[in-house]
């Protein structure tokens, strides 16, 4: 989008005005700032007024002479608005960092991994590669997408192993031992269940093979039962017991043949 697109937008409403950086899903923390601001204190005087002066921008391009209220700059006060003059502010503001807003930004962020004595997802294994991968098995299963990614989402969309230290259960290196997208948990249920079936230690079934196999179980077990009750972070996610499930067939394609 150019800077006068831009202007024009301020002009005729000045209070959802976004920069192009923003529609780009890219800002500074300062222009996340300004624009918060802006929507919740400028009143309907102050917007008038930036209407009115910025009227008067679209024949420049560039400079303002700002007659803006008090609010604002003062009289005497020249506002550079082009182009260079945002980036240098962002720069001189954030040191050239910037924020990614984007749809994908949070889709792409790395999740725990391998690294410490605490088993995490292999190296590039993010949650875009888990959900492709939960999605191919959802459809081939005949089972509700939403429903398997919310799921994981709610056990194990942060880390390989469980972050839960407090409790009797079965640990490992001081967290309850369970491990994967859908932390199948080794002392007793699914994990215990899914390392008996296949002879793995899910300790050691990070790699992207292993997190595979494990989603393919464990949506088999969903669809056998047409049930997500072993999955305690249902209730978070808001997904009921048999949501998604009506027409689940298991597949078995994580057995070794």
């Amino acid at each position: 989008m150019s800077y006068l697109t831009y202007l024009n937008q301020i002009r005729e409403n000045p209070l959802t005005a976004k920069s192009p950086a923003a529609n780009q899903g890219i800002v500074s923390k300062r222009d996340l700032s300004v624009y918060n601001e802006t929507k919740q204190e400028v009143n309907q005087r102050q917007a008038e007024e930036v209407s009115k002066a910025l009227s008067s921008l679209a024949s420049s391009g560039k400079k303002l002479g700002s007659t803006i209220g008090s609010g604002f700059k003062k009289e005497s006060e020249v506002v550079d608005v082009s182009p260079r003059a945002e980036e240098k502010e962002f720069d001189d503001v954030t040191g050239g960092e910037t924020v990614d807003l984007s749809p994908n930004a949070e889709r792409n962020e790395m999740i725990e991994t391998s690294g410490s004595d605490i088993p995490g997802y292999s190296e590039g294994i993010t949650k875009t590669v888990i959900e492709d991968i939960i999605r191919t098995e959802a459809n081939k299963r005949n089972m509700g997408v939403d429903a398997s990614l919310k799921i994981f989402y709610a056990e194990g969309a942060t880390g390989y192993q469980s972050n839960i230290k407090t409790g009797s259960q079965k640990k490992e290196g001081g967290r309850e031992a369970s491990y994967g997208p859908y932390q199948l948990y080794t002392g007793a249920g699914l994990g215990k269940e899914y390392e008996k079936a296949t002879g793995l230690k899910l300790s050691e079934e990070n790699t992207l093979e292993g997190i595979t196999r494990q989603i393919q179980f464990a949506l088999d077990k969903a669809a056998e039962g047409k049930s997500w009750q072993p999955w305690y972070g249902r209730e978070k996610a808001g997904v009921s017991v048999t949501e998604g499930l009506t027409n689940a067939k298991p597949l078995y394609n994580w057995r070794k043949e």
